[in-house]
């Protein structure tokens, strides 16, 4: 999340609505999308974008670029695809942002607990593997300069489980994606037999030039940022 620079858009301005979102995201996927979802998406990104702000998100606000507006006026941006202004941004960071709200409002409930530094090997099924019941995980030191690089196994006992574990951008031989992103929630849903979908559309993103190593050395598999 905190990779993300540009922003997230929602039907925010006088000017725009729901419907006008969904045609434009239609639109620019070619009709490929499922519109079903891009419908739940457009007409519920207004609500939730107003929630990321309650929650603490600093948005860039129109007051930045002119001293007459209004501090609860957000700077929308028009970006490719989009016939109306409505990427909400926290200047060129937005990702972090949101990141550092949701993680401080996660802190601070007292019916969640984090786990940091633990790694997804294997979800766990029930006896007769008719439903997830868990996770096992490796629990890593969290001492930085520990020279110890197995991990413990740990074992989350869970009624359910939510994969939210990033992309999967390592699996090509050059992208910028951070050194995380090499598909794991995927290949954990899939080892249970789950069904994929749309694995075709990755993004690649931000513009980056694959230049080849200087000679005499190692290709790194990272691209030089555009």
């Amino acid at each position: 999340t905190a990779y993300a620079q540009g922003g997230v858009c929602a039907a925010l301005a006088p000017t725009d609505s729901p419907q006008k979102h969904a045609h434009d995201t239609l639109l620019a996927g070619s009709h490929v999308n499922d519109p079903v979802v891009v419908d739940v998406v457009c007409q519920e990104g207004p609500e939730l974008v107003l929630e990321l702000a309650e929650f603490g998100a600093q948005f860039t606000r129109m007051s930045a670029y002119d001293d007459n507006a209004s501090d609860e006026q957000f700077h929308l941006c028009t970006e490719g695809g989009h016939s109306q202004p409505r990427v909400v941004h926290a200047q060129d960071a937005t990702g972090a942002e949101i990141s550092r709200a949701l993680l401080e409002r996660v802190k601070s409930h007292p019916n969640i607990t984090l786990h940091d530094r633990h790694a997804a090997v294997a979800l766990v099924t029930s006896p007769d593997r008719s439903a997830v019941a868990g996770i096992d995980c490796l629990a890593f030191d969290d001492d930085e300069h520990s020279t110890t690089t197995l991990g413990k196994p740990v074992r989350f006992a869970a009624p359910c489980v939510c994969l939210a574990t990033g992309g999967c951008g390592q699996i090509y031989p050059i992208t910028t994606n951070p050194a995380g992103s090499t598909g794991d929630g995927v290949a954990l849903a899939t080892a249970l037999g789950a069904v994929t979908d749309g694995m075709e559309f990755v993004q690649f993103h931000p513009t980056a030039l694959a230049a080849p190593p200087p000679p005499g050395e190692k290709p790194t598999g990272r691209a030089f940022l555009v």
